[in-house]
């Protein structure tokens, strides 16, 4: 529920250009990779793999934003 609320948060800063926006969804999308990682290992040792795949693909996407956010603050393009 804290994952949800802080990635809509951090995402609404961001919307509207506030200056918190970036640290906040980075803070959240941080939250959201650990918690996939953590769900791969146990889906994956349950054998259940579609379950697996899916938070692969959601841990990958978490990566790219991150990726793209703090390539995107070191430019200069947010504040």
């Amino acid at each position: 529920m804290i994952k949800t609320a802080s990635i809509i948060f951090g995402g609404y800063g961001l919307v509207t250009g506030k200056s918190w926006g970036l640290r906040a969804d980075l803070a959240a999308l941080g939250m959201l990779l650990y918690c996939t990682i953590f769900s791969i290992g146990t889906f994956g040792q349950a054998g259940n793999f579609p379950a697996a795949i899916f938070f692969i693909v959601i841990a990958i996407l978490a990566l790219a934003f991150s990726t793209r956010f703090i390539l995107e603050s070191v430019k200069g393009g947010a504040q």
